[in-house]
Protein backbone atom coordinates (compact mmCIF):
# COMPACT_ATOMS: atom_id res chain seq x y z
CA UNK A 1 0.00 0.00 0.00
CA UNK A 2 1.60 3.27 -1.19
CA UNK A 3 -0.99 6.05 0.22
CA UNK A 4 -2.96 6.68 3.49
CA UNK A 5 -5.48 4.01 4.41
CA UNK A 6 -8.69 5.65 3.12
CA UNK A 7 -12.97 5.33 2.65
CA UNK A 8 -14.90 6.86 0.16
CA UNK A 9 -16.68 10.14 2.10
CA UNK A 10 -20.55 8.69 0.93
CA UNK A 11 -20.12 5.37 2.81
CA UNK A 12 -18.65 7.39 5.65
CA UNK A 13 -21.59 10.01 5.31
CA UNK A 14 -24.61 6.57 5.06
CA UNK A 15 -23.15 5.40 8.18
CA UNK A 16 -24.18 8.41 9.60
CA UNK A 17 -27.18 9.12 8.11
CA UNK A 18 -28.25 5.41 9.34
CA UNK A 19 -28.28 6.93 12.56
CA UNK A 20 -31.82 7.55 11.95
CA UNK A 21 -33.01 4.05 12.26
CA UNK A 22 -32.01 4.10 15.67
CA UNK A 23 -35.05 6.77 16.58
CA UNK A 24 -35.40 10.39 16.09
CA UNK A 25 -32.82 11.54 18.18
CA UNK A 26 -30.25 9.19 17.96
CA UNK A 27 -28.05 11.62 15.15
CA UNK A 28 -28.45 13.99 17.61
CA UNK A 29 -27.01 12.20 20.20
CA UNK A 30 -24.31 10.78 17.98
CA UNK A 31 -22.77 13.79 16.99
CA UNK A 32 -23.07 14.81 20.15
CA UNK A 33 -20.53 12.41 21.11
CA UNK A 34 -18.47 12.71 18.34
CA UNK A 35 -15.45 15.26 17.97
CA UNK A 36 -16.74 18.18 16.00
CA UNK A 37 -13.74 18.54 13.78
CA UNK A 38 -14.59 14.53 12.78
CA UNK A 39 -18.29 14.95 12.08
CA UNK A 40 -17.45 18.24 10.19
CA UNK A 41 -15.00 16.69 7.82
CA UNK A 42 -17.29 13.64 7.35
CA UNK A 43 -20.85 15.86 7.09
CA UNK A 44 -18.69 17.95 4.46
CA UNK A 45 -16.89 15.88 2.15
CA UNK A 46 -17.90 15.65 -1.59
CA UNK A 47 -19.67 12.34 -1.73
CA UNK A 48 -16.43 10.79 -3.88
CA UNK A 49 -13.84 12.20 -1.31
CA UNK A 50 -11.62 9.99 0.30
CA UNK A 51 -11.42 10.51 4.19
CA UNK A 52 -8.73 8.81 6.52
CA UNK A 53 -10.28 5.52 7.35
CA UNK A 54 -9.52 6.95 11.03
CA UNK A 55 -12.55 9.03 10.62
CA UNK A 56 -15.03 5.97 10.33
CA UNK A 57 -13.81 4.22 13.01
CA UNK A 58 -14.29 7.05 15.30
CA UNK A 59 -17.72 7.35 14.52
CA UNK A 60 -18.14 3.77 14.35
CA UNK A 61 -16.56 3.52 18.12
CA UNK A 62 -18.31 6.00 19.19
CA UNK A 63 -21.52 4.50 18.31
CA UNK A 64 -20.84 1.54 20.29
CA UNK A 65 -20.34 4.02 23.44
CA UNK A 66 -23.90 5.96 22.81
CA UNK A 67 -26.06 2.99 21.52
CA UNK A 68 -24.30 -0.52 22.54
CA UNK A 69 -23.07 -2.89 20.50
CA UNK A 70 -25.99 -4.54 18.92
CA UNK A 71 -27.47 -1.30 17.98
CA UNK A 72 -24.35 -0.02 16.83
CA UNK A 73 -24.07 -2.66 14.26
CA UNK A 74 -27.67 -2.60 12.87
CA UNK A 75 -26.83 1.24 12.15
CA UNK A 76 -23.69 -0.08 10.15
CA UNK A 77 -25.16 -2.74 8.31
CA UNK A 78 -28.37 -0.07 7.30
CA UNK A 79 -24.78 2.49 6.08
CA UNK A 80 -23.64 -0.45 4.05
CA UNK A 81 -27.44 -1.34 3.01
CA UNK A 82 -27.65 2.63 1.22
CA UNK A 83 -23.88 2.18 -0.16
CA UNK A 84 -24.59 -0.83 -1.54
CA UNK A 85 -28.06 0.31 -3.11
CA UNK A 86 -26.85 3.74 -3.90
CA UNK A 87 -25.07 5.40 -5.88
CA UNK A 88 -21.50 4.22 -5.14
CA UNK A 89 -21.93 0.39 -5.90
CA UNK A 90 -25.71 0.16 -7.20
CA UNK A 91 -23.91 -0.63 -10.63
CA UNK A 92 -21.86 -3.97 -9.49
CA UNK A 93 -25.34 -4.80 -7.03
CA UNK A 94 -27.54 -4.89 -10.46
CA UNK A 95 -24.32 -6.50 -12.42
CA UNK A 96 -24.41 -9.13 -9.93
CA UNK A 97 -28.32 -9.57 -9.72
CA UNK A 98 -28.22 -9.75 -13.90
CA UNK A 99 -25.43 -13.01 -13.71
CA UNK A 100 -26.86 -14.29 -11.23
CA UNK A 101 -29.59 -13.28 -9.18
CA UNK A 102 -30.00 -11.61 -5.88
CA UNK A 103 -28.49 -14.42 -3.79
CA UNK A 104 -25.54 -13.81 -0.93
CA UNK A 105 -23.12 -16.02 -2.81
CA UNK A 106 -23.94 -13.33 -5.83
CA UNK A 107 -22.96 -10.15 -4.16
CA UNK A 108 -20.00 -11.53 -2.24
CA UNK A 109 -18.51 -13.25 -5.37
CA UNK A 110 -18.22 -9.49 -6.19
CA UNK A 111 -16.82 -7.90 -2.68
CA UNK A 112 -13.11 -7.99 -4.55
CA UNK A 113 -14.59 -5.34 -6.84
CA UNK A 114 -16.33 -3.39 -4.18
CA UNK A 115 -13.71 -2.96 -1.79
CA UNK A 116 -11.65 -0.97 -3.39
CA UNK A 117 -14.78 1.52 -4.62
CA UNK A 118 -15.17 1.79 -0.85
CA UNK A 119 -11.88 1.63 0.24
CA UNK A 120 -8.40 2.73 -0.55
CA UNK A 121 -5.25 1.25 0.61
CA UNK A 122 -6.66 -1.18 2.72
CA UNK A 123 -6.15 -3.80 1.20
CA UNK A 124 -6.78 -6.66 -1.01
CA UNK A 125 -10.49 -8.51 -0.73
CA UNK A 126 -10.96 -11.68 -2.30
CA UNK A 127 -12.84 -15.30 -2.13
CA UNK A 128 -11.39 -17.74 -0.42
CA UNK A 129 -13.98 -20.86 -0.72
CA UNK A 130 -17.77 -20.98 -1.77
CA UNK A 131 -19.87 -23.30 -1.44
CA UNK A 132 -23.82 -23.59 -0.90
CA UNK A 133 -25.02 -21.53 1.74
CA UNK A 134 -21.39 -20.03 2.85
CA UNK A 135 -18.96 -18.18 1.65
CA UNK A 136 -15.82 -17.53 2.97
CA UNK A 137 -13.78 -14.21 1.92
CA UNK A 138 -11.22 -11.65 3.30
CA UNK A 139 -8.15 -8.63 2.92
CA UNK A 140 -4.70 -9.41 2.64
CA UNK A 141 -2.35 -6.37 3.23
CA UNK A 142 -4.84 -5.09 5.24
CA UNK A 143 -3.41 -1.94 6.89
CA UNK A 144 -2.32 -1.39 10.83
CA UNK A 145 -4.96 0.78 11.45
CA UNK A 146 -7.91 -2.19 11.19
CA UNK A 147 -6.44 -4.17 13.57
CA UNK A 148 -5.39 -1.54 16.09
CA UNK A 149 -9.30 -1.08 16.20
CA UNK A 150 -10.52 -4.68 16.28
CA UNK A 151 -14.49 -3.38 16.81
CA UNK A 152 -13.81 -2.08 13.22
CA UNK A 153 -13.30 -5.39 12.54
CA UNK A 154 -16.40 -6.66 14.14
CA UNK A 155 -18.26 -3.59 12.78
CA UNK A 156 -17.42 -4.69 9.26
CA UNK A 157 -18.79 -8.17 9.87
CA UNK A 158 -22.18 -6.87 11.00
CA UNK A 159 -22.12 -4.43 8.03
CA UNK A 160 -21.75 -7.00 5.83
CA UNK A 161 -25.00 -8.54 6.97
CA UNK A 162 -26.88 -5.90 4.61
CA UNK A 163 -26.26 -8.46 1.96
CA UNK A 164 -28.76 -11.21 3.42
CA UNK A 165 -31.39 -7.73 4.30
CA UNK A 166 -31.03 -6.90 0.61
CA UNK A 167 -31.25 -11.01 -0.42
CA UNK A 168 -34.60 -11.39 1.90
CA UNK A 169 -32.47 -14.92 3.28
CA UNK A 170 -31.71 -15.67 6.86
CA UNK A 171 -28.08 -15.76 7.38
CA UNK A 172 -25.61 -13.57 9.40
CA UNK A 173 -21.37 -12.58 8.67
CA UNK A 174 -19.04 -13.36 11.12
CA UNK A 175 -15.28 -12.19 11.51
CA UNK A 176 -13.67 -15.62 10.97
CA UNK A 177 -9.90 -15.11 11.85
CA UNK A 178 -7.76 -12.06 11.95
CA UNK A 179 -3.65 -12.19 11.99
CA UNK A 180 -2.12 -9.15 12.70
CA UNK A 181 0.95 -10.36 11.45
CA UNK A 182 0.02 -11.61 8.51
CA UNK A 183 -1.96 -8.66 7.63
CA UNK A 184 -5.20 -10.81 7.08
CA UNK A 185 -9.10 -10.89 8.17
CA UNK A 186 -11.54 -13.01 6.99
CA UNK A 187 -15.21 -13.36 7.43
CA UNK A 188 -17.68 -16.12 6.88
CA UNK A 189 -20.88 -15.62 5.28
CA UNK A 190 -23.76 -18.14 5.85
CA UNK A 191 -27.28 -18.34 4.96
CA UNK A 192 -30.43 -20.65 3.69
CA UNK A 193 -30.26 -21.23 0.28
CA UNK A 194 -33.43 -20.53 -1.32
CA UNK A 195 -34.11 -22.67 -4.39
Amino acid sequence: MSGHPSIRARHAQNNIEATETLGPEATARLRAAVAPETWRRIEEASRLEWLPVELDIEVLEVGSRVFGVENNHARVRAGLKRTIEGPLLKALLEGAANLFGIRPSSLFRFSPLAWPAVFRDCGRFGVDQSEPGRMVFGCREAPEVFFAHPSYLEGTAAALGAVMEICRVEGKVELLAVDRAAGTFGFVATWVEIA
